[in-house]
């Protein structure tokens, strides 16, 4: 097997009929940024395997929404069973559990399930509790069974009668923002716990949100500010200095989607 992978680093010329500006990117400051910044696994899966999974939990009642998208590479429809848990973020037993059996097709299926918990610790500023889910995928006959998991949160976020409400109390916005930029080596730090302690620094300085401009950040630095309490807004690479060309609206889409799908289920 063989996997390559191509990275052109665009400018204002264009390059294979592209620019620079043409497609997505960060603020430009006078050197070049791009190619992979976050980490690439390759994982060995059986024929059913979950890729994803979008969990929606409603504070007020202790329902939670799941949708997991799980991938058929059988030539057929396969009988399969999908556990669905749930459990503090920091380890501990299940407190919330559901399975469901479904014939899923070759392809993408999405399979939706709910979990209601008694009285669920909520998601705030100075209290940032997380729980997890776990989706598990088995189809009948195998010996082998596909797992996937994602942390979120209890929390209600809105802006209402002329103010940002948390879990239904005023609150007022103290945001910086960074283009998560690190010294010497810009886009891909040398040591990650630089981009942390940024993020530790504006939580003991007093701010409780942080704008992520022209940038996505790292996940985890979308993990840290799950776990210290810190709000984000993100922005995507085609947030900023973005020209117009044929194919914008499709690239801008792609982009934002990207962005959405990626970090849809972080409290934060």
């Amino acid at each position: 097997n063989r996997i390559a992978v191509r990275v052109l680093s665009l400018s204002r010329e264009p390059l294979e009929g592209l620019t620079r500006g043409q497609t997505p990117h960060g603020a430009f400051v006078g050197f070049d940024t791009g190619g992979i910044e976050d980490s690439v696994d390759l994982l060995l899966t059986p024929e059913v395997r979950v890729d994803d999974l979008f969990i929606r939990a409603d504070p007020a009642t202790g329902k939670i929404r799941a949708e997991a998208t799980v991938f058929s590479l059988a030539e057929a429809p396969a009988r399969c069973t999908i556990d669905f848990s749930v459990a503090p973020a920091a380890g501990g037993e299940a407190v919330g559990a559901t399975a469901v059996e479904r014939e899923v097709a070759p392809g993408v299926n999405v399979i939706g399930a709910e979990i209601t918990l008694a009285g669920p610790r909520r998601w705030e500023l100075d209290d940032p509790y997380l729980y997890r889910m776990t989706a598990r995928a088995a189809a009948a006959g195998s010996r082998s069974a596909s797992e996937t998991s994602a942390r979120f949160g209890f929390r209600d976020f809105r802006f209402s009668d002329g103010h940002f409400r948390l879990n239904g109390r005023r609150l007022f916005w103290r945001s910086a923002h960074t283009g998560a930029d690190s010294p010497g080596s810009i886009r891909l730090p040398h040591d990650p716990g630089l981009l942390r302690r940024d993020l530790l620094s504006l939580k003991m300085s007093g701010f409780n949100a942080v704008r992520f401009i022209s940038t996505l950040p790292q996940r985890y630095q979308l993990e840290m500010c799950d776990e210290i309490g810190l709000m984000v807004y993100e922005e995507n690479y085609s947030s900023w200095m973005f020209q117009d060309s044929p194919r914008m609206a499709e690239r801008m889409d792609r982009s934002l989607r990207g962005m959405l799908l990626r970090d849809r289920n972080h409290p934060s």
